[in-house]
Formats: C-alpha cells, structure tokens, sequence
C-alpha cells in the first residue's frame, strides 16, 4: 500500500525521497546484520520512481514493477535471519503470463525453486523480463504454484488470525469464531465468493494433485 501511494505522488511531482529513506530505515531495522542487497534494491526502487517522476505518469508495468518491491524488500530482510535459506525471487524462474497487474503463473516456463528457499509472492515475471502480480493477496497463489512445482506433499498459510472463523473479525469482533475443520469444497466456494482469508486463485495450481 505505501509504495502504491509513493508511486501516485511521484506521479503528482511529489518529492517523495525522504518517505523512500523512512521505508529503507524501517527495512534495515528488521535486519539481522547489515544488507547490501537490501540497499542496491532500494536503489532500485528510487531509479523506477525518478523515472515516474520524469514521465509525471505512471503504466500498469510501472506499479507492477514498484508495489512488487515490497516482497522483494522483505525476502530479503527474512534472509538475513535464515541462513540455511536460499534467497529465490521470482526473478530467478517464477514465469506470469497475463496482464501486468492480473497474471497467472506459466508452469511450463517456470524454473523449481531450492527446498529450501525464501520465494517472493504476489508477483511473476512476463517472457518479456517484466514483472506482472498475482493480484491482491498473490502470496497465497505464489505458495500454491511453489507447492506444485516442488510436489509437496504438504502446504501451510500461515495468517494473522488462527485460522478459518464463521466472519471477518475485522467486523464482528470476538464474535467470529474458529472452524476447526473444513472440507476442500467448501473452502474454495467461499474463496471463490470473495473470503478474505485465501487469494480467490489459491486451489488453482492445485488442481489434479494427490
């Protein structure tokens, strides 16, 4: 969300260089030792602005390519504090066809990411380099398709709230209420009906799977 609005005020001739400073800082906080890479994509990031800023508008590639920075950001904080993990963005073979900010993932062009491995969600990368998102919400689909690409036999989402619940407790409050067990059918209706908890292409790439 905060690069999607840096992205409209650099639009807007905005200078939006000390709130690019503020995200860094906020980034290398987290880090458990310093971060080169973190810093060169920051780089990055202000070089895609700066020519945003010189255009005074922005394409769909454009937010593409900028909001997709956020996972890249905090792949790479998370690296840091996992060292038997590889750093695997979907720079390195995750393959998107589609528009730029609707895509879905295109298996037959895609590479296998490392057992171990920290993937960037939300986002693929076009036959033509650029980067195209999974829509809001694309780190559940990322998971799905790393999940198949890998045949794993097990996949986990990992949220903010305990599990499946009876409402959005954002609304209702303590009222929600745990679904201790559900069926995959009923799961991906109400993904499909628009329920938060999952990205509405979650079950896709799962599609014929034991």
């Amino acid at each position: 969300d905060e690069l999607g609005a840096l992205l409209e005020k650099t639009a807007a001739g905005e200078d939006v260089s000390q709130e690019v400073s503020s995200l860094q800082q906020r980034h290398e906080a987290l880090c458990n030792r310093p971060c080169e890479d973190l810093r060169n994509a920051f780089n990055n990031l202000s070089q895609l602005l700066e020519g945003v800023r010189l255009r005074k508008e922005f394409s769909d590639g454009d937010k593409a390519a900028v909001t997709s920075r956020g996972e890249f950001f905090s792949g790479l904080v998370l690296k840091t504090h996992l060292d038997e993990y590889e750093f695997w963005p979907s720079e390195r073979g995750l393959a998107a066809e589609g528009s730029f900010l609707k895509a879905e993932c295109d298996f037959s062009n895609s590479a296998v990411p490392p057992v171990k491995s920290i993937v960037t969600g939300f986002y693929g990368v076009g036959s033509d380099g650029c980067v195209r998102l999974f829509d809001r919400g694309g780190s559940d689909y990322t998971a799905s398709c790393a999940a198949r690409l890998l045949g794993a036999s097990q996949l986990v989402f990992w949220k903010n709230v305990p599990g499946l619940l009876t409402a959005d407790p954002n609304i209702v409050g303590d009222c929600a209420r745990f679904i201790p067990c559900v069926h995959f059918s009923e799961v991906n209706e109400l993904v499909g009906l628009g329920a938060k908890i999952l990205h509405y292409g979650v079950f896709k790439p799962l599609d014929g799977l034991d």
